[in-house]
């Protein structure tokens, strides 16, 4: 019989095919090619929202709860009615919101999967958890209902000075989770690190499976001939954390100074970026606005057309210490084109030691226009040549690729079940009274 296993994000496909969509994709169906029973559990959907074609994609059974929080059930398919319900948490206390927003949907989770699962239970239960840890207590709380092992998969810590300071209930919360866990997944090695030293953890307790790309590594054929430099960033760039973007248009201005043949030849394709307003404000004060091209979020075929088309890849990383241990999860649908990738990030982080290991990445100083623009002025004088001087490193970027990447999610959650028994405490589910 086929091991199953349930996975727990009350946010999944919370947008679109960004964010960690991707990811919880690439694991169910490369599970589903190792032979597993797959099955997705997540919250309710308010009425505005159509993930219906993410539905159809995702290779497994989708489960969701009749509620979305600890909102009223006749609140729950009304955005501005849940809004409306925050900002009353948020009148009783900052406590009292984060404790309704980390804990409500896995409170009631848990009283629902006692009463209405009609299920067999899971071989295992893998739980999703980025800085909100909905889906990690859930996850805890329904591995003891069903008496089986927990894998925590954590993105972002969800621990950074505000939230240790706005409510003490978090961090116990978060490591009650890492005590109940038979094993703890993060995308970064760094934060792997942090986790095994903070709770005193043994090394093979806590695994680091990175992001992935899609497909297999596109070895980039010479591009056509164009007196052109197409520099691609996806997603938003703000104005307002740290100097990132401003970096950027400050080198893109230093350029066109002391080049002022490149002015219009070099250009910036912003895609899907959001509201990009500041951002191109700040273009006009700097005399650069020429050379932005901004698209609205595109569907993802297209948004791979978009890859391909462009002739170097940026990527940012900032500089906030809740995101320190973070890789941007572009970077490695990036490596998977073959083509350049500029990273604007600090030259100690794991994504600049990704980056130089590939063989496409390059990592000028880090808040240094003049470093970044000669950098930029040297992709422009090889425009012609790039596929030949940056050449992945297939051996080391193929460890990225969502086939090696399922391989290891298999094989951890093979030992898993195989061995049977819960790491962590044996305590039932506790009751919680959530406004």
């Amino acid at each position: 019989m086929n091991p199953s296993v349930l996975i727990v994000n009350p946010d999944a496909f919370l947008m679109g095919w960004r964010g960690a969509t991707p990811r919880v994709m690439d694991i169910a169906r490369g599970l589903t090619d190792h032979g597993w029973n797959v099955s997705l559990l997540t919250k309710r959907l308010s009425l505005s929202v159509d993930h219906s074609a993410l539905e159809i994609a995702f290779p497994g059974r989708i489960l969701r709860t009749p509620f979305s929080g600890a909102y009223a059930t006749w609140m729950d398919t009304h955005d501005w009615l849940r809004r409306a319900n925050r900002g009353l948490w948020k009148l009783k206390g900052r406590a009292n919101y984060d404790r309704a927003f980390q804990f409500g949907w896995a409170a009631k989770t848990a009283r629902w999967a006692r009463h209405a699962w009609r299920a067999a239970p899971p071989d295992v239960v893998w739980t999703v958890s980025s800085s909100n840890l909905g889906g990690a207590i859930a996850g805890r709380y329904l591995s003891h209902i069903f008496a089986r092992p927990l894998v925590v998969e954590l993105h972002d810590p969800p621990l950074y000075p505000g939230c240790r300071a706005s409510n003490s209930e978090i961090p116990r919360a978060f490591q009650r989770c890492i005590r109940a866990s038979s094993a703890i997944v993060t995308t970064t090695a760094a934060y792997a690190r942090y986790l095994r030293d903070e709770y005193e953890l043994p090394p093979e307790r806590v695994v680091p499976i990175y992001l992935s790309y899609r497909g297999g590594l596109i070895v980039p054929a010479a591009p056509p001939q164009r007196d052109s430099l197409v520099l691609l960033h996806a997603g938003s760039l703000t104005t307002s954390r740290g100097q990132n973007a401003r970096t950027l248009l400050e080198a893109l201005a230093l350029v066109f100074a002391k080049h002022p043949s490149c002015r219009g030849r070099i250009r910036l394709r912003l895609v899907g970026g959001g509201a990009t307003a500041p951002f191109r404000q700040l273009a006009e004060r700097m005399n650069v606005s020429d050379a932005l091209e901004c698209v609205d979020e595109v569907p993802y075929d297209q948004f791979k057309n978009e890859l391909q088309a462009a002739d170097v890849l940026l990527v940012i990383k900032y500089v906030e210490e809740q995101y320190e241990m973070q890789i941007p999860g572009k970077l490695f649908e990036y490596l998977g084109t073959g083509k350049p990738i500029l990273g604007i990030l600090r030259g100690s982080t794991e994504a600049a030691e990704i980056l130089r290991r590939s063989g496409v990445g390059i990592v000028p100083e880090y808040g240094d226009p003049e470093s970044l623009g000669r950098s930029i002025l040297e992709l422009w004088s090889q425009r012609g040549r790039l596929h030949e001087i940056y050449r992945a490193d297939a051996d080391y970027v193929g460890r990225f690729s969502s086939e090696n990447v399922a391989q290891r999610v298999h094989e951890l959650l093979s030992g898993v079940v195989a061995r049977g028994s819960l790491a962590g405490e044996t305590r039932p589910t506790p009751r919680l009274s959530v406004g």
